[in-house]
């Protein structure tokens, strides 16, 4: 009987622990640096990318937040860079799906993903959920480079080398 005493108090020890160290954070007047990459060349590439990184400040100093980015509906975590409140999310899809345009990167903390979540679960309105922070990204679009290729312009120069060379050679023999 003591050992199922024993038992019961080791495990509500644990899960007390557990739930002290497991607990959020939220980020208070979080301020935000960001820079953006977003692909701007089709010729080599078959997707758009979209590339953000960011730095984030709490005002309270919280630091090792679990962060997640929304953009056009899609959700990723932000991965963070060791030892920095640095963090960094990726984005991508077919060209034709990211075209030129602003784009709203909205960053979420645990609790406004949750939040997040629970919108698109029930078929709520997700802009409705509060993020700590948006992001615009001024996307150019993605060229498809030269409309003539660069061999075919050098194949026609080269022709009509060749031809005037046979030809002057010609009106030379002839005279």
């Amino acid at each position: 009987m003591a050992s199922l005493k024993f038992n019961i108090a080791a495990i509500c020890a644990i899960s007390a622990a557990v739930l002290l160290c497991v607990r959020g954070e939220s980020c208070t007047a979080p301020s935000i640096q960001s820079s953006v990459y977003t692909t701007d060349d089709s010729t080599v590439t078959t997707q758009t990318v979209f590339i953000i990184q960011f730095n984030v400040t709490c005002k309270n100093n919280v630091q090792g937040l679990n962060l997640y980015a929304e953009m056009n509906g899609m959700t990723v975590p932000a991965s963070q860079v060791a030892g920095r409140q640095s963090y960094q999310v990726s984005f991508s899809g077919s060209h034709k799906s990211f075209p030129s345009g602003q784009y709203a990167v909205r960053i979420f903390d645990e609790e406004g993903y949750g939040n997040l979540k629970k919108a698109q679960r029930s078929g709520d309105e997700i802009s409705n959920v509060k993020s700590i922070a948006t992001i615009d990204v001024g996307h150019q679009g993605a060229s498809s480079g030269p409309w003539v290729d660069s061999v075919l312009v050098a194949s026609c120069v080269s022709s009509l080398l060749v031809y005037f060379a046979h030809s002057y050679k010609t009106s030379l023999q002839q005279n």
